[in-house]
C-alpha cells in the first residue's frame, strides 16, 4: 500500500515516512522502496521521512547502497551512542561505534584541533558551539571556544567581520598557515601516539 500510494501519479502532497524495518530481512523491498521516495524527492516532491532498521543484519554493501542518494544517515546503537554523518562520508567497508563517553572525554581534552577544523569560514563563536554538539553531541562551555578564539586574534591568527548581529571570526592569510600547520602537527603527534609509522620520530 505503501509502495502504491508514493506512485499515485496526481498526488501533490509533500510525503512524510516513517518506515520500521528493524525487523524483518526483506532488503530488496526496503531498497526498491528508498530508490521510489529518492525519484520522488529528485523530481521536487518533497519528501521526508525516516528508515528504522537492524544494520546488524546487513553487511557493509548492502548498507552503502541504502546510504547512495540520503542526505544524512544516522547510527544510534541506544542512548549512550549516536554517530551522524553525511552521505558522501558513508565508510566503504564499514561502521565503527564508539562510545559516546569516549567521544566527550576525546573533544573536550582536544578542544584546539576541534576548533580549529571548523575555521575553515567566516563563523560566530555560537556556531562553533552548536557545529561541536551537532557533529559530536558534546556540550562545550561558549567561555571556552571564545577563550581559543580571542588567542587566536591576539596572535594575528584572526579577525572579527560583523554580519547583521553576529561577529564572524575569519582567518587571516597569518591565520591560514598557522591553522593549516597547527592542524598538521596534532594529526602527526596523534599518529605517533597511535603508533603510526609516519607519525613524529622520537
Amino acid at each position: 500500500k505503501c509502495t502504491e500510494s508514493l506512485l499515485y501519479p496526481g498526488s501533490t502532497d509533500s510525503l512524510q515516512i516513517l518506515l520500521d524495518f528493524s525487523e524483518t530481512e526483506e532488503f530488496e523491498e526496503i531498497l526498491s522502496i528508498k530508490k521510489l521516495l529518492v525519484s520522488k524527492k529528485e523530481s521536487g516532491k518533497p519528501v521526508s521521512g525516516i528508515f528504522a532498521l537492524n544494520i546488524g543484519k546487513i553487511d557493509h554493501t548492502r548498507i552503502k547502497s541504502l546510504a547512495e542518494g540520503i542526505p544524512k544517515i544516522i547510527v544510534s546503537t541506544g542512548k549512550e551512542t549516536t554517530l551522524s554523518f553525511a552521505h558522501h562520508t558513508f565508510p566503504a567497508e564499514s561502521v565503527s561505534v564508539v562510545p559516546q563517553s569516549t567521544i566527550d572525554d576525546i573533544v573536550k581534552k582536544s578542544l584546539e584541533p576541534v576548533v580549529l577544523s571548523l575555521l575553515d569560514k567566516p563563523v560566530s563563536g555560537y556556531d562553533i558551539v552548536h557545529e561541536i554538539y551537532s557533529r559530536y553531541k558534546v556540550h562545550i562551555p561558549q567561555a571556552r571556544v571564545y577563550t581559543l578564539l580571542h588567542d587566536l586574534m591576539e596572535n594575528g591568527h584572526l579577525e572579527i567581520r560583523v554580519s547583521g548581529k553576529s561577529k564572524l571570526y575569519c582567518p587571516t592569510e597569518k591565520g591560514k598557515k598557522h591553522i593549516s600547520q597547527r592542524l598538521n602537527d596534532f594529526k602527526l603527534v596523534f599518529q605517533h601516539i597511535l603508533g603510526d609509522g609516519n607519525g613524529v620520530n622520537s
